[in-house]
């Protein structure tokens, strides 16, 4: 899933090889849009998998913010 939608977050250029499986997958899942150019599906899914990947990163210590906060 990293390998479709990391490059769709930051507008990089995908370095890792991707497969018609993993278009699929994430397709399927309804976190990209099924036309051409593949993009996320909407506003939410791109904040939700951006924050879902910022917590995998290690961080400088600062805690995240939380909702409503």
């Amino acid at each position: 899933m990293r390998r479709v939608v990391e490059p769709l977050l930051s507008g990089a250029p995908r370095i890792e090889p991707v497969t018609a499986d993993d278009i699929r997958y994430v397709r399927e899942l309804g976190l990209v849009r099924p036309d051409v150019p593949m993009a996320i599906a909407n506003p939410i899914y791109r904040e939700l998998v951006r924050r879902v990947y910022r917590r995998d990163e290690p961080t400088d210590g600062a805690p995240m913010s939380t909702w409503g906060a």
